[in-house]
């Protein structure tokens, strides 16, 4: 049984795995975010997001080094890849000083940051390493440990007025213990020996020629650091943050679940097209409260976030994008150009637009600049039917939107009878426009059929 197929007789634990981060994740902002302020979260995430972006921009591929190499020669690459994140770790830790001043009394944030992209390269190496040996179901109690171990140390460090330093030294603290768990259990299994210079030059050449297809990772860092650069006010951050984990979230869930129809390899597969119909079709529903009531929603945390609303409502419709861009990026398959390109054309639209945008409109040019490069980056990577679909399900999102707006600004209906309105509004646009068909259910159960677990993408 190949490597690929053995992580595939676990898709349960894998989903399990995702499912723990995604909405684990967005659960747990969610909390902190009642219990402090939106400023608090300014500060936790900013500190998070200049350690994601600074490990980001000097990973050098390891990760992907690991999947390969680490299958190839276990204790070998292993050894020499834990070595290598060493000093990557430390050139990390060192640009994330560079960032000491986006706020007022930041300084000690940072210097967590520092630990936290210190740590990053080790830990991605290990958490892969478990992948590669089949370990999904090991992975994610681990995972779920350090979950746990944040959700407990936030709660007990906000609520003793800490703020936004509790929650980021959860966030290092839960880092650390799922960090030395995995690489205790890997050198345990797979041990550890002296690196040789061949094996370092292949490990790193392995790596550096995949790392361009890795800075599609750090957009949503890039995102937060740069807004904070830009208004200095971790309030307006903290608010666009929740808003982007919460339509992230709906968007992700959209398209994972249409990714179980696809198979392993998908190229051209018909059940691509499929997946994107379904895909578009799940996150136009579950996005369309998000936009129809972002103030209220946000202001459940408190009033500190009611001023991140637009931007809800506009990552709300860039969840459109989000969720079709797996879908085609599991698509294009081998052509691996095409992918690096649209994720590094994402990433300059955001910066440039954000640079140019959120000075004057802040949280809601940030949300702007991020839906379109979303779009942009789903477009590059799209055939005509593509973008004629998503150019469809943007038209159905902004309809029943619109006449939300419209019941909204006349109090003609109370909020229940117009998410039920809306919904029942898109779901009949669905219908109409060709996303939602009443053989769909059939057509689940037989490419479920035809890419039974162990063959389906992961």
């Amino acid at each position: 049984m190949s490597s690929t197929d053995a992580l595939g007789s676990e898709r349960g634990w894998i989903a399990a795995r995702f499912a723990l981060s995604v909405f684990g994740g967005l659960f747990f902002w969610l909390l902190v975010g009642y219990i402090s302020t939106s400023s608090a979260i300014g500060y936790a995430t900013t500190a998070f997001s200049v350690a994601a972006l600074s490990s980001g921009l000097m990973n050098m591929g390891l990760g992907v080094s690991t999947l390969k190499m680490v299958a190839c020669d276990p204790k070998g690459s292993f050894s020499t890849l834990i070595i290598l994140a060493v000093p990557v770790g430390i050139f990390a830790s060192a640009l994330t000083l560079a960032f000491y001043s986006i706020y007022d009394s930041f300084l000690l944030y940072v210097a967590i940051a520092a630990v936290m992209a210190l740590l990053s390269p080790m830990s991605l190496v290990t958490q892969n390493s478990i992948l590669v040996m089949k370990k999904v179901r090991l992975s994610f109690f681990i995972s779920a440990l350090g979950v746990a171990l944040r959700y407990a140390l936030a709660v007990i460090l906000v609520l003793r007025g800490l703020g936004g330093l509790g929650i980021t030294v959860s966030l290092i603290a839960s880092s650390i213990v799922v960090t030395l768990a995995f690489t205790a259990y890997v050198m345990w299994k797979i041990g550890i020996q002296r690196p040789t210079y061949s094996s370092a030059r292949t490990c790193l050449r392995v790596g550096i020629v995949n790392y361009p297809g890795t800075l599609n990772a750090i957009t949503m860092s890039t995102a937060v650091v740069v807004l904070g650069l830009v208004t200095a006010d971790p309030s307006k951050v903290g608010a666009f943050y929740i808003a982007v984990m919460a339509a992230l979230t709906v968007s992700t869930a959209a398209s994972s679940a249409a990714l179980a129809l696809i198979p392993l390899r998908p190229e051209r597969d018909v059940s691509t097209y499929e997946a994107m119909r379904i895909a578009l079709a799940v996150a136009v529903l579950a996005a369309l409260p998000l936009a129809a009531f972002p103030r209220e929603l946000l202001s459940y945390l408190g009033p500190t976030f009611a001023s991140g609303g637009t931007a809800l409502t506009v990552l709300a419709l860039a969840g459109v994008p989000f969720a079709a861009l797996s879908i085609l990026v599991s698509r294009i398959g081998a052509d691996k150009v095409r992918v690096v390109m649209a994720g590094i054309i994402q990433l300059l639209i955001l910066v440039v637009l954000m640079l140019a945008a959120a000075p004057n409109l802040e949280e809601r040019g940030a949300a702007l600049a991020y839906l379109l490069a979303a779009s942009a980056s789903a477009l590059v990577l799209s055939e005509r039917r593509d973008v004629i679909n998503l150019g469809k399900a943007a038209l159905v999102f902004a309809l029943p939107w619109l006449l939300s707006y419209l019941l909204a600004a006349s109090q003609a209906l109370p909020w229940p009878a117009t998410l039920l309105s809306i919904e029942l509004l898109a779901a009949l646009l669905l219908r109409l426009t060709g996303f939602l068909r009443p053989g769909d259910a059939r057509l689940v159960r037989e490419l479920m059929r035809k890419h039974p677990v162990g063959q389906q993408q992961q």
